[in-house]
């Protein structure tokens, strides 16, 4: 998961990038979103107070969205590389490879 620094609790709701990467994050037939990464966001949005929206989109634009702010968070299964971080901040790992 990666988060934008810009981060605060306001009134609107933030757009979050998604990508199926089972088990991280899984797309039900319903369109609901649930596993290990959904359940972090989840915690991480209560405790903050953030409103926010899913938008699936693809790897390169949940980089560069939240890289550029057009997007508050990117959630599922995102390589952390030395590069990336230079403009992005990651969790840590937190499932065993």
């Amino acid at each position: 998961m990666i988060l934008h620094v810009s981060v605060c609790a306001e009134e609107i709701q933030h757009r979050i990038l998604i990508k199926s990467t089972p088990p991280f994050t899984i797309k039900d037939s319903q369109g609901e979103w649930s596993g290990i990464s959904v359940d972090l966001w989840k915690e991480v949005s209560h405790k903050l107070g953030i409103k926010y929206k899913y938008e699936e989109s693809e790897l390169s634009h949940i980089l560069e969205d939240v890289s550029q702010g057009k997007a508050l968070a990117g959630v599922g299964a995102l390589s952390v590389t030395s590069q990336r971080e230079q403009v992005l901040d990651f969790t840590h790992i937190f499932s065993p490879r």
